[in-house]
């Protein structure tokens, strides 16, 4: 069986629901809203490595499923759209974690999510 991301299943299963929601009139799918949000990763700073380290990413890999994982979903494609910023810590355990400060308060790493739907008809 194939992995919900390697087939068109959540999102098949997304446009079901908005399709549904529009013909019981709880939305007209005229109007969206956004929502941008960070989710605490579970990533230690503590076995972290500066942005600027080099690390043995396929070493890694052999031991740390979240690793192997992160790397073959990379492609040239994504590494072309990267930013050429270079982080201040990458997550050993969790590369696709981001180092961020964006609460104000002591940074960490974690996952930005952009959630874009339709507005409800009530609001």
């Amino acid at each position: 069986m194939a992995a919900p991301r390697d087939c068109d299943l959540l999102r098949e299963l997304f446009e079901t629901v908005v399709r549904r929601c529009m013909a019981e009139g709880l939305i007209e799918g005229t109007a969206f809203a956004v929502d941008a949000s960070l989710i605490a990763a579970d990533a230690n700073k503590q076995r972290s490595a500066a942005g600027s380290d080099e690390v043995e990413w396929q070493a890694i890999a052999r031991t740390r499923r979240s690793v192997r994982e992160y790397l073959d979903t990379l492609d040239e494609a994504a590494w072309g759209a990267a930013s050429e910023t270079v982080p201040k810590f990458i997550s050993k355990s969790d590369p696709a974690a981001q180092w961020t400060g964006a609460h104000k308060g002591h940074a960490f790493f974690a996952y930005a999510n952009n959630y874009l739907g339709p507005k409800p008809n009530n609001c």
